[in-house]
């Protein structure tokens, strides 16, 4: 079947993915996140874990930041994170593709029934009977399907299990209650049940990335606004005292992973070409001109919350670490998981799968982070290698297509290139 592209669906999903992608086995999260073993001891029960002595000064920080935002939050915040607590993932990462939200909304099917916020909230416990990303069988139904490829078998909840973290709420600092660091209009939220609700990693958190990695290989020209939503969303996690920095880290990490296994199974090989090309379709015709301009089309702010370049990397930027310090050597070679690159195989169609694993490599974050336990997936910064190349150690070779149009006909690497070799 062909769609306009001048090559089979399927096709498309291995050219861009690269011959010698390989696909990840089926996992539960534990083992993608074994390095918070090294600053946290799981008990026998829910609260008897404790902080290893290499932990004991992260974990300090890491209350102490969820301490000082519930102190500095504002109305406005608080409202931002009890929408994104209760709206389901896949919806509230929408508004990341900006001009191009009201196109997808119609052309999707997505709603939310969680209600604006008012004094009800603090009593009653709305629960989103919404569509989510959106209706399977709307114009842009692969997409959706796409969406909930990427969030099938991805549950944080083994981890949750085996870790046995405390949500921040439940802890103490200096001998206060952390209780207080939960708004009154997520009281109805709280788990009464503390044995089955460990706060790391975070489950919005990873919903929120795998929703907009899912739609960032859909919608390429939005890639990193999707993908600072995600942040946020994770961010929004914290204001509302329902997670620490670390369970919002560890989300992101775990998602990343579940979504590296998604794009390379073989199980979605298809999808994967049908949603990228229903989405370049339906959203260009929608806006009646090429995607390229209409997601960056110059909007409003309150449009367009993610139309500052510079803004959404600061933001995205602090929040893979939180200021958290190291654990471990911060000089260790670069990592790539196997698979990563069909990440950004619709952000780079023009380059090979070898050199899309480059570009993760040279723009990845320093070894030595809590979560380093040598896989690679707690480094990988995908905003910064969707600005190209961090480093040419050789001289690398790319070959654009302009017959192609998008990315293959133009495209701008914003990163400050190092290294000794050059481009040809």
């Amino acid at each position: 079947m062909t769609r306009g592209y001048g090559v089979s669906l399927a096709a498309l999903a291995v050219a861009l993915l690269g011959p010698g992608a390989q696909a990840q086995t089926a996992g539960n999260g534990v083992d993608i996140l074994s390095g918070f073993r090294r600053i946290w001891i799981p008990g026998q029960t829910y609260d008897t874990g404790s902080p290893t002595a290499l932990g004991a000064p992260l974990l300090l920080r890491n209350i102490q930041i969820v301490a000082e935002r519930a102190r500095e939050r504002t109305q406005a915040q608080e409202i931002a994170a009890y929408d994104d607590d209760r709206r389901n993932q896949s919806y509230s990462v929408i508004d990341g593709l900006g001009p191009l939200t009201r196109a997808y909304l119609a052309g999707s099917g997505a709603t939310t029934t969680i209600p604006a916020f008012d004094a009800t909230t603090s009593r009653v416990q709305y629960v989103d009977q919404g569509t989510g990303a959106g209706v399977t069988t709307s114009p842009l139904g692969k997409v959706v399907q796409l969406v909930n490829a990427f969030r099938t078998n991805a549950s944080t909840g083994p981890a949750k299990d085996a870790y046995s973290y405390p949500r921040p709420w439940r802890q103490s600092l200096n001998g206060q209650s952390l209780g207080f660091v939960v708004p009154p209009s997520l009281g109805p939220e709280r788990s009464p049940t503390p044995a089955t609700d460990g706060g790391f990693p975070s489950g919005h958190t990873n919903a929120a990335y795998l929703s907009a990695l899912a739609l960032a290989y859909a919608v390429p020209q939005r890639f990193q606004e999707l993908l600072t939503r995600a942040s946020e969303l994770g961010d929004n996690r914290i204001e509302a005292g329902m997670h620490s920095p670390t369970d919002v880290i560890g989300g992101r990490v775990l998602a990343t992973a579940f979504a590296i296994r998604a794009l390379n199974d073989p199980a979605n090989a298809a999808l994967l070409g049908e949603a990228f090309a229903q989405a370049q379709r339906y959203l260009s015709q929608a806006c009646g001109g090429p995607l390229e301009r209409c997601a960056h089309a110059p909007v409003d702010p309150a449009t367009d919350r993610f139309s500052d370049y510079a803004r959404d990397k600061a933001a995205y930027t602090a929040r893979l670490t939180y200021g958290l310090p190291p654990v471990g050597p911060t000089d260790r070679p670069p990592v790539v998981p196997v698979g990563a690159e069909a990440l950004l195989a619709t952000r780079f169609p023009y380059l090979t799968a070898a050199q899309r694993r480059d570009v993760i490599a040279t723009t990845e974050l320093p070894s030595g982070g809590f979560l380093d336990n040598g896989l690679g997936y707690d480094r990988i910064n995908l905003f910064a290698a969707a600005d190209g190349y961090g480093a040419l150690d050789g001289t690398v070779t790319v070959t654009m297509d302009a017959a192609r149009g998008g990315f293959s006909a133009y495209d701008v690497w914003r990163n400050d290139i190092g290294g000794a070799g050059g481009l040809v």
